[in-house]
């Protein structure tokens, strides 16, 4: 019986990483799954169940978390042990894998395991949304990407339909070429020195340069980073104590330790604020989700995320606890009116919006229940009686 296992473990290593990138990136998580849940008792791995062309899949899968397993907990199929009985699926663009650990002998339950990978975050699922009458604009369809690994914390667009999105760790560069959205590059951002620890992951980006360039700075690093684009290529230009932003005297700072920007702004005064429009005088949301308006406060409470539309236009999300579903609000920057809103599945966390005469392009970065960040884009015409 050690014999066999020791063949399966031989052969794992003849897959490799390198030729099965996603699987291997699922199988890492796998393994981490079911050694947390072992608490260092022996493990057998049985063969993953499941159908079609992931039948291939589930064989070298096993075969890769078998070898990620190696050295970490013993490996057997005889004796006091938890075998894994497993199963590998594709579930709304994403590839999952769902395991029991079983003790043996006895066959009682232990534990249950899953881990999960994105498929393919490029292809899109469309969606229309019913004429309805008293709208103030027409809706002309969205596409949403399968959900991606990485937290996105904040975008803008660029020139010549190019978004920029900032991770955590990292900026990327995407370009929208309908009906794809397709990754033109991915750019590590600084080390983190000196940041300190946060609660809530968050970020700025400001592309207020007027060319392929945009600032992007995340409450985990203490300086912000002016970023280029050269051929196509995200390449770093500088760095700044602060982010620049129109309207703000000094730039923005996030308070060490919070998702609070903070900085002079010449509009809203001192106020610590969750987001501010990109244009640094349109609207922000202060600290306690109170949507600010040019002149004063609207009365509404939004989510941290804001998007300038045409003039006079803001598009933001609710205020509403994270959930199944959650709502685009378009509304009136000088007093806060709801012009229109539309229910978004899953929890909006960033929004960027581009304009092109009557029509607009909303990037939306939306958490939905089953997991993952998805990037979905909308597009609005204002209505036309």
């Amino acid at each position: 019986m050690r014999l066999a296992a020791a063949l399966i473990l031989a052969g794992a290593a003849l897959v490799g990483p390198e030729s099965r990138p996603a699987l291997a990136r699922l199988a890492d998580r796998f393994a981490d799954a079911i050694a947390a849940a072992a608490g260092g008792r022996p493990v057998e791995l049985a063969p993953l169940e499941a159908e079609g062309r992931r039948a291939s899949d589930a064989l070298d899968l096993r075969a890769l978390t078998l070898a990620r397993l190696t050295g970490r907990l013993a490996v057997h199929d005889d004796g006091p042990r938890l075998r894994v009985v497993g199963a590998l699926a594709e579930q709304a663009g994403r590839l999952v894998v769902s395991a029991r650990l079983v003790e043996e002998p006895g066959g009682g339950l232990a534990e249950l395991v899953s881990a999960s990978i994105e498929t393919d975050p490029r292809r899109f699922e469309t969606r229309t949304e019913p004429p309805r009458a008293g709208r103030a604009v027409d809706w002309l369809g969205s596409r949403r990407t399968a959900p991606m690994d990485d937290r996105v914390l904040a975008m803008a667009w660029l020139p010549d339909d190019r978004l920029a999105v900032l991770h955590p760790d990292a900026a990327a560069l995407y370009r929208w070429m309908p009906p794809d959205l397709v990754l033109l590059d991915r750019h590590p951002l600084p080390a983190a020195r000196g940041g300190g620890e946060t609660r809530i992951d968050a970020g700025v980006i400001s592309a207020a340069t007027h060319d392929q360039a945009f600032w992007a700075m995340t409450n985990a690093r203490p300086r912000a980073v002016l970023l280029g684009v050269a051929g196509g290529h995200l390449v770093e230009r500088s760095e700044g104590d602060a982010l620049p932003w129109p309207g703000v005297e000094g730039g923005l700072r996030f308070r060490p330790g919070t998702n609070l920007l903070e900085g002079q702004t010449r509009r809203f005064g001192p106020t610590p604020l969750l987001a501010i429009a990109p244009d640094g005088v349109a609207a922000a949301v202060a600290d306690d989700a109170r949507l600010l308006g040019p002149g004063a406060d609207t009365g509404l409470h939004v989510g941290p995320t804001l998007a300038q539309l045409w003039d006079g236009w803001i598009a933001a999300s609710s205020a509403d606890p994270p959930g199944i579903a959650d709502s685009l609000l378009l509304l009136r920057t000088g007093d806060g009116r709801l012009l229109d809103s539309f229910s978004i599945e899953g929890a909006i966390r960033a929004l960027a919006g581009n304009i092109d005469g009557d029509q607009a392009r909303i990037a939306a970065a939306v958490e939905p229940v089953s997991g993952g960040t998805a990037l979905e884009m909308i597009e609005l015409r204002q209505h036309r009686p």
